[in-house]
């Protein structure tokens, strides 16, 4: 249809790329700006109940919260960070007696308006045998790939909260990792009210890059056989 006319078809990469040597397709970037390529799921009517699809339906109205973590810091050098508020998650490393050096010893949040605040109130983090090492986090919704694919990362501003609770996050962070000093939330599931996935970017040292409810609600699937049984 294309080669007969004199327009041109705009589609997406990845379906240009894929017909391209079967028919002999020449493909050029686009030299102007086009509207975004939307694609739509047809399914019949005896397929909906399907596995496949009722998964394709969960995973189309599940929000992604983006967690762009920064670090890492001394507890010393965070209070040079005082005048920035946009920061909420926070992780600490150091030695465990069981885990050795370098390990993650706890997760946690803040809805204060400096985090170094919530920071100090770990005492503990003074009396360990080496110095801890601390990342911190600002928290957005996940629009698109654009600006990562740019390389124009930076720091999101403060966190709403609306759509997906902070404490639902902090939750999700803690049962997927399991930090050895982080004794509340290591066995709940409170952030499986409301489905959402949690990138994890940045210097995120030994966090996942990807965790989701859909995957750590199921405890049968989320935790180890012996634990189950127990």
């Amino acid at each position: 249809m294309v080669v007969t006319s004199n327009c041109i078809a705009v589609v997406t990469e990845s379906i240009a790329t894929t017909f391209a040597d079967k028919l002999d397709i020449q493909v050029l970037d686009c030299p102007f700006t086009s509207k975004p390529v939307n694609y739509r799921l047809l399914t019949h009517n005896r397929e909906r109940q399907s596995p496949a699809n009722m998964c394709n339906l969960e995973n189309e109205a599940v929000p992604i919260i983006d967690a762009y973590w920064e670090g890492p810091y001394s507890s010393d050098a965070l209070k040079k960070l005082k005048e920035i508020k946009e920061h909420c998650l926070y992780q600490i490393y150091g030695s465990h007696p069981v885990y050795g050096c370098d390990s993650l010893l706890y997760i946690g949040m803040s809805k204060r308006d400096e985090i170094f605040i919530r920071l100090e109130e770990h005492t503990w983090i003074q009396n360990q045998a080496d110095l801890c090492q601390i990342y911190i986090a600002s928290c957005g919704n996940f629009a698109g790939w654009k600006a990562w694919n740019k390389d124009e990362r930076k720091r999101y501003d403060r966190y709403d909260f609306k759509s997906i609770t902070l404490s639902a996050i902090e939750s999700l962070l803690i049962y997927a990792h399991q930090p050895s000093y982080t004794s509340a939330g290591l066995k709940s599931t409170s952030f499986a009210a409301k489905p959402f996935r949690l990138f994890n970017t940045g210097k995120r040292a030994l966090l996942l890059p990807e965790i989701s409810t859909q995957f750590y609600s199921d405890s049968k699937q989320a935790l180890p056989l012996d634990l189950e049984q127990s």
